[in-house]
């Protein structure tokens, strides 16, 4: 491997048990692109083959190398679904209907919020950390404590506050995964850029090729007896088996609606 190469993997932070795999991968990226570009070199260098055909012979390989890289980039995948995961059960819950007197408390609270200038209420709710006032007013509708539809971004940055505050070492935890993963992910797109750098393919043409194979992959079944589920247009799914490589990449979505969701993300994605 090349030295800019094991220069962009030594980047990598060390975050067990996590980056054990996420190096793994990200190095197997690496290996995936060097190999295609040694591989049109040597037919360059055979005297065997015209350009055109050379260009033939590497996109006729293009569609396993992308897979390959799907499955080399499967660890961070899974660990950014984790971390949203994570993140996402540390939003602000419902709060103890059984509690009377904190309801009461949070209701004059939100009276007090209500009754603030919005400027003045906005910094209070920025710079306090007393955690109860910031409670109040993310643990009900925002026009409850003075907001409105306008103020739809705000709120989320004082849900965002609420959050650092209360779980301080878990949101530490995840940024330094956030930043595991970027790192990650700058070397899979170099790994990528090299791969359809070798394939002699313009941004749009390869980006549509990649969508092809990069789709996404519902798996459905026990360990051992895994299917790939493939809803077709009337709702209706039809199953078959699931090869290793698909178990690799393939997430298990709880409804359709998801696996839909996560198929028009990566339709939407594409360099048009």
């Amino acid at each position: 491997m090349n030295p800019d190469y094991q220069n962009l993997l030594s980047r990598l932070r060390n975050h067990p048990p996590h980056s054990t795999a996420i190096r793994a991968g990200a190095e197997s990226a690496l290996v995936i692109s060097t190999r295609l570009a040694a591989r049109r070199a040597e037919m360059a260098a055979s005297g065997q083959y015209t350009q055109s055909g050379i260009e033939a012979a590497v996109r006729d390989l293009l569609p396993a190398q992308l897979r390959a890289l799907q499955v080399a980039a499967a660890p961070v995948s899974k660990l950014k679904r984790e971390v949203a995961k994570k993140r996402d059960a540390l939003r602000p819950s419902q709060p103890d209907k059984t509690d009377l007197v904190g309801a009461i408390e949070r209701g004059e609270i939100r009276n007090h919020l209500r009754s603030l200038k919005p400027g003045e209420r906005h910094a209070l709710l920025l710079s306090t950390t007393d955690l109860r006032l910031i409670e109040a007013a993310v643990s009900s509708p925002p026009e409850l404590s003075g907001f409105t539809a306008n103020d739809r971004a705000l709120v989320e940055k004082i849900e965002a506050r609420y959050v650092e505050l209360k779980h301080p070492a878990e949101i530490a935890e995840l940024e330094s995964l956030d930043g595991l993963i970027a790192e990650a992910e700058a070397i899979l797109a170099v790994a990528r850029n090299g791969i359809r750098t070798a394939a002699a393919m313009e941004q749009r043409e390869f980006e549509r090729e990649a969508l092809k194979i990069e789709a996404a992959v519902w798996i459905v079944g026990d360990p051992g007896r895994e299917q790939v589920c493939e809803p077709g247009p009337d709702g209706t799914g039809t199953y078959r088996p699931a090869t290793p490589d698909e178990i690799a990449v393939g997430v298990r979505y709880a409804s359709a609606a998801e696996y839909l969701a996560a198929e028009n993300a990566s339709s939407v994605a594409m360099v048009f």
